[in-house]
Order: structure tokens, then C-alpha cells, then sequence
């Protein structure tokens, strides 16, 4: 499969290449990518802002696409499911474990870059369906953040909230603050 991998912790480190296609496991499913996000902490990895081991690596943390095969113990979804795959895949609730919350997507595991990969099931959400891939490959980061900032603050019933960002992040914020009152403050990076 092509991927783009990054071989050192340099924007000029980035190179096509070619990479075996990864297998599922049997709790596993493989993603045909189609589409992924920059954010902040792949810019960090990209320019050595964050500390990484090992390379290569195949960077970026979200995306979005269809699951293309499923492992033999795999029977809550099926091939064609349009999907968008955590990037913290084995953190699946309560409070973010210490030291960045375990194998992360596009850093210590194969990221988005790529035309496949596999990751566990149960890292799985199924796309919205008003939402194209480009769109939902945006959630994972600014999801998790937002639920991050909810947690840190202890919001919730009669509490309140000024939250500042950009639609998305504010949008999952709200969502995550139900029951508090949320004053929400756009702003805009130009």
C-alpha cells in the first residue's frame, strides 16, 4: 500500500514509500482510508515539538473511511461501514490514563497517511451520515479535547461554562456540558 511515512522529526523528513497491506487481527478491522486532518499535535510530531522514540512512523492521528475486512471474532460491524477510528484506541472511558493515554494513532501506531489500516473494533464510531469523510476525519482530536477541558473543569448540572474555540471543538463541548450553562466565544486564526 502507499503511505507517507516521516523518517525523522522534520516536515522535510516526510517521503512516499510502500508499506506491506496490514492484516486484521481477530478482534481487528482494516479501514480503507479516505480521508484525514491535520491538527496541532501532528504538526508537534512533524517538527520535533513532540517527543518521539522511534522512526519511521506513518504520521497523522485522524481520519475517516470504510472498513474493507473484518477479523474472524468481529460481528458488530460490516464491510462498507463508514467509520472513524479513535486515536487512542484502548482508551475507552473514564479518566484519560497518565502519559498521553497509551498507543496513540500516528505515533507510536501507523497513522492516517496510509491507504489502509487496522485497528481494534472496539476503537470504532460509526460516521454520521450527514457528515462526508473529509468532515469526520476532523472529530478524534477535537472530540477527545473538548471531553478533556469538560472532565478537567467538573462541569455539569448548574454549572457553568465559557468555552472558547472553533466550531467543532465548541460543538462537542456543548455537547459533552448538557445540563450546564454554556456560553460559547467563537474566535477565528487568520
Amino acid at each position: 500500500m502507499k503511505v507517507i511515512e516521516l523518517t525523522a522529526p522534520r516536515i522535510d523528513a516526510l517521503r512516499s514509500s510502500t508499506y506491506p497491506d496490514p492484516t486484521s487481527g481477530p478482534g481487528d478491522v482494516l479501514i480503507r482510508l479516505r480521508a484525514d486532518s491535520l491538527n496541532f499535535l501532528d504538526i508537534a510530531v512533524a517538527t520535533g515539538k513532540y517527543p518521539l522514540c522511534e522512526f519511521p512512523i506513518i504520521p497523522v492521528t485522524d481520519g475517516a473511511g470504510e472498513i474493507a475486512a473484518l477479523g474472524t471474532a468481529v460481528t458488530n460491524w460490516k464491510v462498507g461501514a463508514r467509520v472513524i477510528p479513535h486515536f487512542i484506541p484502548n482508551w475507552q472511558d473514564g479518566r484519560m490514563p497518565a502519559v498521553g493515554g497509551g498507543p496513540r494513532r500516528g505515533i507510536d501506531l501507523p497513522g492516517s497517511l496510509a491507504e489502509y489500516v487496522t485497528v481494534p473494533a472496539h476503537s470504532l464510531v460509526l460516521t454520521p451520515a450527514h457528515l462526508s469523510d473529509a468532515e469526520a476525519a476532523t472529530i478524534p482530536i477535537a472530540a477527545t479535547t473538548a471531553w478533556r477541558a469538560v472532565r478537567s473543569a467538573a462541569l455539569g448540572p448548574h454549572k457553568t461554562a465559557l468555552l472558547l474555540g472553533h466550531r467543532r471543538s465548541l460543538a462537542f463541548c456543548a455537547t459533552v456540558c448538557q445540563g450546564s450553562r454554556i456560553t460559547c466565544h467563537r474566535y477565528v486564526v487568520f
